[in-house]
């Protein structure tokens, strides 16, 4: 049930809501396994890559943590 509200608030762009469900509880389900996206793409799809780069950091995704960092400068550059 959690997977399909994460979609839903996902379709409809409500990305912390969905962040927050998402972290609540599916946290311990790999991405590979769910049927929506996960936490880290969530982030992404949200722009949120302060968040993004916290969560890799506390996952030690250290891809994710770069490509992060990376965006987040690109972001602040930006504005």
């Amino acid at each position: 049930a959690a997977q399909m509200l994460v979609r839903l608030l996902v379709r409809l762009k409500r990305y912390s809501e969905a962040l927050d469900i998402s972290l609540r509880f599916l946290s311990d389900h790999r991405a590979s396994e769910m049927m929506c996206p996960s936490a880290l793409e969530i982030c992404r799809l949200a722009s949120d890559y302060a968040r993004l780069i916290e969560l890799a950091k506390d996952r030690g995704d250290i891809l994710s943590y770069v490509a992060a960092s990376i965006e987040r400068q690109k972001q602040l550059a930006q504005s």
